[in-house]
């Protein structure tokens, strides 16, 4: 059976394609293990202001072991709730985009998603991050979440000594 091949020319356009798709976002964090946390992600305080509201962010982390699960467990998911410490009604403008976990001098760093809709009241805003490393459950992170609004100048909010958790 003859099978055609591409042409030199496609494959190499595909190749830079798919290389290009896996370039970071120049507005994000390089997904991944990074090796230095930028300093305005360190210095990331328990609150920040946010559409003139005070707002702090409440994170889950945990792994997966399941029996479903790979023997050495499934990657790192972190869950991030982010509300108005003045219970006012977040903006549908306020938006997330990424997440560091920093465990000592190891971080990780991805974009967040928002899978659920809003609820009407649009009181807090959830995101996840999933594909993180296999650090131990019940090590200690800090997590530190990129906020925006309107696409403006990013704010960063943080929740220091956080516990991976473990699922079984």
């Amino acid at each position: 059976m003859h099978r055609p091949h591409l042409p030199r020319a496609l494959s190499l356009v595909a190749a830079l394609a798919a290389l290009a798709a896996c370039r970071p976002s120049p507005t994000g964090p390089r997904a991944g293990l990074v090796g230095a946390v930028p300093p305005v992600v360190r210095a990331a305080g328990p609150s920040t202001a946010v559409a003139g509201h005070p707002v702090a962010i409440t994170p889950a982390l945990w792994r997966d072991f399941q029996p479903v699960s790979p023997a050495d467990g499934k990657p790192l998911i972190v869950v991030v709730r982010v509300a108005a410490t003045d219970g006012a009604t977040l903006p549908p403008a306020v938006t997330a985009d990424s997440v560091w976990v920093i465990l000592g001098d190891q971080a990780w760093s991805a974009a967040v998603v928002e899978e659920q809709p809003r609820a009407a009241t649009g009181a807090e805003l959830t995101v996840v991050a999933r594909g993180g490393p296999k650090w131990a459950p019940g090590s200690r992170v800090d997590v530190v979440l990129r906020l925006r609004t309107n696409g403006g100048t990013p704010v960063y909010v943080g929740a220091p000594n956080q516990a991976i958790a473990r699922t079984d």
